[in-house]
């Protein structure tokens, strides 16, 4: 006989309703956690398009010729040199060290997936690992990603004014689109964050937002932050009523879902609403963050010592992992062929040791990474000769993922911030840049350094 017990509504789930949760869960996350997206966050694999599948160096192996294919359609991979293949689940599994129910687990909240209390509880019963974690390779060529030579639209519908919006520390409820809840409903989620980062176009039209969640990691068993995206889009047809607002586009009613940009869409920057005021204030420099907390920080310490508005702070959505999807062209249509210098502030994260022994720079792979993608831009454009590009160096006695934020908490003053930069900043020799050609999508960028200085 099945034993029972309560879900969080206080009714009775025997272990067969469980594993029918478990079931309906599993296949929401093969359906809805893409296996190119799940590639590029849990392994170091940079996947090149191939027609309708997707190639790259296998993350399992060390080899020069890739030979690790993924099929997007059919939600796989498979290496031809070592062997390794499956699904997003199997990726989970092998990546994370888990077993099947856990990984079911993770990857629900990896999507920001409601899983009923005592499901969870029936999972976590027993240890999560199910053998050795496997060590995956890096490859230097595959460290730095070029920009895409174009992106699709990701269609937002701006914000009209009187439309309720997402505020930390109240709940909010997302429309998932087509998702379903363990009991194989379709569903609301409800969300508390405990931040709100609005994404807004140059004019000041909001396109998204991000909630600032806490949640728990499957993995590591601790809290964990999880960035949920929130945006109005046209809903499914079964969007219950209430969620629905008093507003139309082209015709169909409107609701907030928890959908963000997919692979291949331009992402929105972060800070974009201050660009027209900065230029018309004639500013020249421009701070680039990790985070829309960083941005958020680095924005109120700099303004109150910069008045006249000559600094421009901004992030892109993803930091600079998915910088490569930012979207600069309203950026560059505004600023035309003006002098800017462009420094960025990385994190101060600390190098990381592989199990071969090799130490990875991840400083430096963030700063090649986002510098990567907004030389190429500008070179687009025409106006890379235009452009100055910089470093700021963090400090090296405080702890790994220290940045800006922290440098406020810790009640740094705004004239001390501007001073660091123009102390510790240095500069990217250009003529050392190797931008994306045609039909070469893996030539990477080489920065050497020289002596820094934001312009006056």
């Amino acid at each position: 006989m099945a034993a029972n017990a309560k879900n969080d509504k206080g009714t009775q789930m025997s272990t067969d309703d469980i594993f029918q949760s478990l079931n309906i869960l599993k296949e929401e996350v093969k359906d809805r956690y893409r296996i190119e997206h799940a590639i590029e966050e849990l392994t170091p694999a940079r996947l090149r398009r191939t027609g309708r599948t997707m190639e790259g160096l296998c993350p399992f192996h060390v080899e020069k010729t890739p030979s690790f294919k993924v099929d997007p359609g059919r939600g796989n991979y498979r290496c031809w040199g070592c062997g390794e293949h499956g699904d997003v689940l199997e990726l989970i599994r092998t990546t994370q060290n888990l077993d099947f129910q856990h990984a079911i687990i993770f990857g629900a909240d990896k999507l920001g997936l409601q899983v009923d209390d005592k499901v969870r509880a029936f999972v976590e019963r027993r240890p999560a690992t199910r053998k050795p974690q496997k060590s995956m390779v890096r490859y230097a060529s595959s460290m730095v990603r070029s920009a895409p030579s174009s992106l699709a639209s990701a269609g937002f519908i701006k914000t009209p004014e009187g439309i309720r919006q997402p505020q930390a520390n109240r709940s909010f409820p997302l429309w998932n689109n087509g998702g379903r809840d363990s009991a194989g409903n379709r569903r609301q989620v409800n969300y508390r964050p405990e931040m709100v980062h609005e994404y807004r176009d140059v004019d000041g039209d909001l396109l998204m937002c991000v909630l600032r969640v806490i949640g728990r990691d499957m993995a590591s068993g601790k809290d964990k932050k999880f960035f949920i995206p929130a945006r109005l889009a046209v809903p499914t047809e079964d969007c219950p009523r209430h969620l629905l607002e008093d507003h139309k586009h082209e015709g169909k009613p409107v609701a907030w879902i928890s959908v963000g940009p997919q692979h291949g869409e331009a992402k929105p920057i972060y800070g974009m609403e201050d660009v027209r005021a900065w230029f018309e204030a004639g500013g020249r420099n421009v701070l680039m963050v990790e985070g829309e907390k960083t941005r958020d920080a680095a924005k109120r310490l700099i303004s109150q010592a910069d008045p006249d508005g000559r600094w421009l702070v901004l992030t892109p959505q993803g930091g600079s992992k998915s910088s490569i999807y930012a979207d600069w062209g309203p950026f560059f249509d505004i600023v035309g062929d003006r002098k800017l210098t462009i420094i960025q502030w990385p994190d101060a994260d600390k190098p990381l040791v592989r199990p071969n022994g090799k130490v990875e720079d991840r400083i430096a792979l963030a700063v090649n990474q986002m510098q990567t993608v907004i030389a190429q831009r500008a070179f687009d454009r025409g106006v890379l000769d235009n452009l100055t590009l910089g470093q700021v160096v963090p400090p090296t006695d405080v702890e790994s993922g220290w940045d800006v934020a922290d440098a406020e908490k810790e009640g740094w003053k705004p004239e001390e911030v501007i001073q660091y930069i123009k102390k510790n900043s240095r500069r990217t020799d250009m003529a050392n840049l190797e931008l994306r050609k045609p039909d070469d999508e893996d030539n990477k960028i080489c920065l050497l350094y020289t002596s820094p200085s934001p312009r006056d």
